[in-house]
This record gives C-alpha cells, sequence and structure tokens, in this order.
C-alpha cells in the first residue's frame, strides 16, 4: 500500500553500495524502517544529508504489513540541519540515539507523541539558548511512554546511588517545571552527571535500553 505521511529520522546504516537501511518515527505509523536506494552514489545529489538525526521529512512510503523493512518512494525535507555548529549536532546525535532506543518499540499511530517531538525539533533548530534543553526533551518525553518521572528523589529510586545526589535532584526538579525556553543556570559537569542519571533512569525501566555510546561524545564537546 501507497501512504503519504511525515516522518523523523533517528539513526542510518550503510546498505549495499549506494543505499541505506533508515529508522524513523512516523506521523501515523510509529516505529518503522525503511530501505532508501541509491542515495548514497555520486548521482545522488545532497541525498545523505536528508537523512541525518532529526531531519524531519515529508514521505510517500510503500507498505507491506508482512515486512520489516519498508520502501521509500519519495521525500522532501521538511527540516533539515545543514549549516549548524558542532556543539548543536553533538547534541542531536545523542537524543536521536535515546529517542531511537525508547520508540523502537512503538509501531502504531501516537499523534500526541509525534506532535510534541515535532514541537521540540522545531524549538531546538530556532533557540539561541538550548544548553538545558536535551535534558527537558527528555524529561517531558517520559510521560508519553507511560514512564514519567515525577521527581529528581523518583531517578534514583532501585538504582545504585551516585555520589552528590542532592545537587542533580534539585537540577531536575527545576526542569520539570520548566518550559523548552527555559534559562535555568548550571554548569556544565552537574548538566552531564544528571544526563547520566537519567539515561540509567531508561535503562532501568525500558526493556532492551542498553548503553548509550554518544554520552562520552556530549560530555567531551561540553567540557
Amino acid at each position: 500500500m501507497i501512504v503519504k505521511t511525515q516522518g523523523i529520522v533517528l539513526s542510518h546504516v550503510d546498505y549495499g553500495e549506494r543505499s541505506i537501511i533508515v529508522k524513523l518515527y512516523t506521523k501515523d505509523h510509529g516505529y518503522l524502517g525503511f530501505v532508501v536506494n541509491g542515495v548514497r552514489s555520486a548521482k545522488s545529489r545532497q541525498g545523505m544529508a536528508y537523512f541525518q538525526p532529526f531531519t524531519v521529512l515529508d514521505l510517500v512510503i510503500y507498505m507491506k504489513p508482512s515486512r520489516d523493512l519498508h520502501r521509500i518512494s519519495e521525500f522532501k525535507p521538511v527540516l533539515s540541519w545543514s549549516g549548524e555548529d558542532i556543539k548543536k549536532l553533538s547534541v542531536l546525535l545523542f537524543l536521536a540515539e535515546v529517542v531511537n532506543k525508547l520508540l523502537r518499540n512503538e509501531h502504531i499511530e501516537n499523534s500526541a507523541l509525534f506532535g510534541y517531538l515535532i514541537k521540540g525539533i522545531f524549538h531546538y533548530k530556532s533557540s539561541k539558548r538550548t544548553e538545558n534543553f536535551h535534558l527537558l526533551f527528555l524529561l517531558q518525553m517520559a510521560p508519553f511512554l507511560g514512564i514519567d518521572v515525577l521527581s529528581g528523589e523518583e531517578l534514583f529510586e532501585n538504582m545504585n546511588q551516585i555520589a552528590d545526589q542532592q545537587d542533580i535532584e534539585r537540577l531536575i526538579d527545576q526542569l520539570l517545571d520548566a518550559p523548552l525556553q527555559n534559562t535555568i543556570e548550571t554548569s556544565g559537569n552537574l548538566r552531564f552527571r544528571s544526563l547520566e542519571v537519567l539515561t540509567h533512569y531508561f535503562q532501568h525501566h525500558v526493556p532492551g535500553f542498553g548503553q548509550v555510546h554518544s554520552l562520552k561524545v556530549l560530555q567531551q564537546i561540553f567540557r
């Protein structure tokens, strides 16, 4: 069946000599995998630029319910990230890795979650103050998946204790009540330690979540 929808790119891997397999979270069908043919060929102008993390695409897709991988017939970028600085792109890589892990079992339509993701992505694209965005984005996404973070103290329940947890709890409590465009001042070290605790929380609550490899990269970029 041929479907028109919109999708958010979460990850891709090379497939054959010229193609890729890409994972997207779509507006109408949730998390799906696709084969995109010829996008890595010399004749494909800017093709790979449109499959970078958190790019938003208008799509025409071929879907077969019995298959794990579908095909993209047409795609057009709604929002892309060319020309962004290394810090913003590093946050995107981190968020895309985490969101990909959180959504890989979400295979049905969830218009509220998709709307939240789109709103957050467009906000991040246009904002100048974004130092706390990745923490806020993930904290406010959690309720859509039934794993709400109710307080900073809750992040430490049923997990190994981490030294100096009170300052992390205070920051999380502040962020839970803040809009995405907040201006809460904090240190890079405290922000990173809070991200570590939040990823541990996801590991504890989401089966198969695994390690977040881009977290250490993020630490190097922002130290």
